[in-house]
């Protein structure tokens, strides 16, 4: 991305999750406030409304709303990527637009989400139909995460796309957790920026070339996730350890209920139906393990 570099090569960026009013609209200044700290706290960039933002949830205008309050409230445009999150080619398009009026790095498309069993010419189709309707010069980063949208990307689609669109496939994310297909792309197109979206892998994608990560651990403790850039010895089986408590809870409800345990902010619990409020012993559990990885060695 075209972040000033300022943490040495840590390409860190927060998937953040969206703050909630209890009425369940966007709270904007609840969010360019957390934007601010994860920024301060050595975030190279933060990503809006993709899946910890609950990215699906929201309709084109709130999504362009809160961009535009986030940026008015002092975040730079150009720390900032929108998740592309939605089914409706007009709508991505028109977010795209917005990314690109408001100066933000680029836009992280998700393939669509409520078909099953498409094909990988048609998956290509809905990239191109909204690439070719974008702005020129918007950056686009592919999103791979086929537990959300029913689809993968496979390397021979990543590869046409770029082929058609060298000067705008800028990146993929890989959230997938499949380490054979992420080696893969890692292998197979070194030019791109990879970035993780599962936190487990960082370490060892790092090793192999990836650029960094887009992730919502980095919404709780992004400290920690910078020091994989150093691989801080025992830290993966402490993040494998978070990691393993989202086996049994929902991340995006449990990770706001862990982190409005930690800054003790009991609104950051609200979250959109159909996802509900989490409570309870396994989140207060998971807010531990947080805490865990916080520590020193």
């Amino acid at each position: 991305m075209t972040f000033a570099n300022e943490n040495n090569g840590r390409h860190l960026l927060a998937a953040a999750l969206t703050p909630l009013t209890t009425d369940g609209h966007c709270d904007p200044d609840r969010l360019a406030a957390h934007c601010r700290d994860l920024l301060g706290r050595g975030c190279e960039g933060v990503l809006l409304f993709g899946t910890s933002g609950e990215g699906a949830s929201f309709s084109v205008s709130e999504k362009l709303a809160a961009l535009g309050k986030v940026i008015e409230a002092g975040v730079s445009p150009d720390r900032l990527l929108l998740g592309l999150l939605g089914s409706a080619v007009p709508d991505l398009v028109t977010l795209a637009r917005g990314a690109h009026e408001a100066r933000c790095a680029g836009v992280l498309m998700l393939p669509p989400f409520f078909f099953r069993d498409v094909s990988q010419d048609g998956l290509f189709e809905s990239f191109r139909n909204v690439i070719e309707q974008s702005p020129v010069g918007l950056r686009f980063y592919l999103y791979n995460f086929s537990a959300m949208c029913g689809s993968e990307l496979s390397p021979d689609l990543i590869a046409r796309l770029c082929t058609s669109f060298p000067d705008v496939i800028a990146g993929i994310k890989d959230s997938a957790g499949n380490w054979a297909y992420t080696a893969t792309i890692l292998e197979r197109f070194p030019a791109l920026e990879i970035y993780l979206g599962h936190e487990p892998h960082i370490a060892k994608a790092l090793a192999l070339g990836a650029r960094g990560a887009i992730c919502g651990m980095a919404n709780v403790i992004p400290e920690r996730l910078l020091d994989l850039w150093d691989s801080a010895p025992g830290l993966t089986p402490r993040i494998q350890g978070v990691a393993d408590f989202y086996d049994s809870v929902p991340f995006i409800p449990a990770t706001k209920a862990a982190l409005a345990a930690l800054r003790g902010d009991p609104e950051w619990r609200h979250v959109r139906a159909p996802l509900s409020i989490q409570t309870g012993d396994v989140v207060a559990s998971l807010a531990e393990a947080y805490r865990r990885v916080g520590d020193d060695p």
